[in-house]
């Protein structure tokens, strides 16, 4: 299998002072390295580049890929996870408004009710206080009504005791009259017998 030419890097274009004075920048760090050489420092840097290369030893582009393509797939699970815990909210929300309507409505109901039953005891209070009005009047009623029955009582005995004394008044006249009248004719029959009496006895 022929292996593909490896290609140059691509170096960003600099203009040759720019070069010089990065060079020499670098050669002045090789230099202070040289000259206070510190054992401790290498020895760690050291350290540090293998644990660097020992770490990227395997790695290969389709490792890469590979890793990225897993990472991308957390990642889509994550979202739709987020996803279907957003959707739950969402209809909870929903739910907690549909609650949050029941229970105004529930509470426009209860309102109702409350205003029913107050109007309800505003008639009963009205129903009593004029029912107590109008045992007031029956009583004012039967009071003159009692009043009057006895008026009309009396009135009538009275009338009836002036009629039995008008009658006995008529019956005592009456009686005065024909005894006064039979004394006159028992007088005048007396009278009469006695002329009669005396003309025999001539």
């Amino acid at each position: 299998m022929p292996t593909k030419p490896v290609k140059a890097p691509v170096r960003a274009k600099r203009s040759k002072p720019e070069v010089e004075r990065e060079f020499a920048q670098i050669q002045e760090e090789i230099d202070r390295t040289r000259e206070a050489p510190d054992v401790k420092g290498e020895a760690v840097r050291v350290l540090r580049e293998t644990e660097v290369r020992s770490a990227v030893e395997g790695v290969t582009v389709e490792s890469v890929v590979q890793r990225i393509s897993g990472l991308g797939l957390e990642v889509s699970r994550a979202l739709a996870d987020l996803s279907g815990n957003l959707t739950e909210e969402v209809q909870l929300l929903a739910s907690v408004g549909e609650a949050v309507s029941l229970e105004r409505r529930e509470l426009e109901r209860l309102h109702k009710i409350d205003i029913a039953a107050t109007a309800l005891d505003q008639m009963v209070q009205d129903y009593a206080r004029q029912k107590e009005q109008l045992e007031a009047e029956i009583v004012q009623q039967r009071a003159a009504w009692e009043e009057e029955s006895a008026r009309t009582e009396r009135e009538r005995k009275e009338q009836e005791e002036g009629l039995r004394k008008q009658r006995q008044r008529e019956i005592d006249d009456y009686e005065y009259k024909k005894t006064l009248e039979r004394k006159k004719a028992q007088d005048k029959y007396d009278e009469e017998i006695r002329l009669t009496e005396k003309k025999n006895a001539e």
